[in-house]
């Protein structure tokens, strides 16, 4: 396994993409000491072996735009600067994953994040498409916006694993994964404080495979709802859940079916909803007696 995902060609390509003088992490290694040595990197790689100081990430907090102050801990992003050795490696791992296990276990097809020729604007295309071809039934739609508190914080390792054994990735693969995220350290400071933390679960943000592997568990809730029949698609994070149908009660009680299916899934995975980021919606279509065309209405 290890000579499948490491070779010459794919450690060449992982390490060209990086920016030569990003900042490193506490190592101080920059890509371009990697991009003039990868002859070492790659005999490195191979043997499969995490170091501790792999597992040491240096964490600083970015402030989230558009905060009325950043009193609180949530108006920070904290951005995991990481070995870039270690990053190659995730890089590898990520490429076959997608290019392996995805091509015969895809994704969802509502998931909108991290997918090649799929964003936002893809995602509001298809919602405001099942809108408008209800309006045009006259029918009532129903939605709810939800985000996941801190998804990338909270995230198990033991949800990962189980997604990995059910697309059948590699134990090789989940055993490294594994190793990867069960033993991190994470270092900050501030003036002449400093502070190391262990941390037993969540993704870094700012590793390279953090969004695959919180796309495949976020995958399980996609499935969980379209494969019952209710619409709901992701974008990272980000969730919508659309119920549409002619008769308003009705279209409500489904909702809240769907809402208990989502607050099921959050508490067997060990995650929440953001309250503060969930909305919900309305939309129907009512005669506006001064036109001939019905106007679409949102309350």
């Amino acid at each position: 396994m290890a000579k499948k995902i490491v070779t010459e060609k794919r450690v060449r390509w992982a390490v060209s993409l990086f920016a030569p003088y990003k900042s490193p992490g506490i190592d101080g290694i920059f890509p371009a000491f990697l991009q003039k040595e990868l002859d070492i990197l790659i005999e490195t790689l191979a043997y499969g072996y995490i170091p501790v100081q792999w597992h040491t990430s240096r964490v600083v907090f970015v402030p989230k735009a558009g905060r009325m102050d950043y009193i609180l801990v949530k108006s920070f992003r904290p951005i995991s600067l990481m070995s870039f050795l270690l990053k190659t490696a995730e890089r590898l791992v990520d490429i076959y994953i997608r290019g392996d296990t995805l091509t015969r276990y895809p994704l969802h097809n509502n998931q909108h994040a991290y997918q090649a020729g799929k964003s936002t604007d893809s995602a509001l295309h298809i919602l405001v498409g099942k809108i408008e071809k209800a309006l045009n039934n006259n029918e009532y739609n129903l939605g709810v916006f939800l985000d996941i508190e801190g998804a990338f914080n909270n995230a198990s390792t033991g949800s990962l694993s189980h997604v990995f054994r059910a697309r059948r990735v590699s134990s090789t693969i989940i055993w490294w994964i594994d190793s990867m995220l069960s033993s991190r350290i994470a270092r900050a400071n501030s003036g002449d404080i400093n502070i190391e933390v262990h941390l037993t679960k969540g993704f870094p943000q700012g590793g390279v495979l953090s969004a695959l592997m919180w796309t495949l568990i976020a995958d399980g809730l996609l499935q969980a709802l379209n494969s019952v029949g209710y619409f709901a698609q992701g974008l990272a994070d980000d969730f919508s859940a659309l119920v549409a149908g002619r008769n308003l009660r009705t279209v409500f009680a489904v909702m809240q079916v769907t809402v208990k299916r989502i607050e099921k899934w959050c508490i067997d995975h060990g995650l929440s909803v953001n309250l503060a980021k969930t909305e919900d919606g309305s939309f129907y279509a009512q005669k506006n007696p001064y036109r001939n065309e019905a106007d679409t209405l949102f309350w």
